[in-house]
């Protein structure tokens, strides 16, 4: 008995298993590590800042952080945690059956040495925010994280600036 030959080649099958092997590993891509980080050099996104109390790190952090339109979720001593809404874009690459997206941004600070603090921040999406029974938090990879960055350099010259009110006078 002879095989029946296939409707398609086997080059054309082949191209499409390998499409859909992409297909159902792409949302891996996207997740990133799901370790916990508390700062370091491995961290998503940090700045070493000198010559400052925490109390004026967290003073600047919130004045930065409202100012691109955050509100403060959480306020310790050595965490803040942000939030504000996600973008149209946020919304459809991490909405899913949530249609809001909220961005939530999570800032520890820790010593570093005698004279200096690490900043360090991690950045989430998440889906149905505040609902502790089904919130979705999903945690950005290190390539999303120059905005971020961005935000902890704006931090770190906001207190270097002399003119600054949360520097030492």
């Amino acid at each position: 008995m002879t095989p029946l030959p296939s409707s398609r080649p086997a080059g054309a099958r082949r191209r499409r298993f390998l499409a859909t092997l992409l297909l159902a590993l792409l949302p891996w891509s996207f997740s990133g590590c799901q370790t916990a980080a508390r700062g370091g050099s491995s961290s998503f996104a940090s700045v070493v800042i000198e010559n400052h109390t925490m109390d004026e790190i967290r003073k600047a952090a919130i004045a930065v952080f409202t100012g691109h339109f955050y509100h403060t979720r959480v306020s310790g001593p050595d965490i803040l945690v942000f939030e504000k809404a996600g973008s149209t874009m946020d919304n459809v690459l991490y909405g899913g059956w949530s249609p809001d997206v909220t961005l939530r941004v999570k800032l520890y600070i820790t010593s570093a040495s005698s004279v200096s603090y690490q900043l360090s921040a991690q950045a989430f999406m998440v889906r149905e925010a505040g609902d502790t029974r089904i919130e979705d938090e999903q945690r950005l990879t290190k390539l999303r994280r120059g905005p971020y960055q961005k935000l902890l350099e704006e931090i770190k010259a906001r207190l270097e600036s002399p003119a600054s009110p949360d520097a030492k006078q």
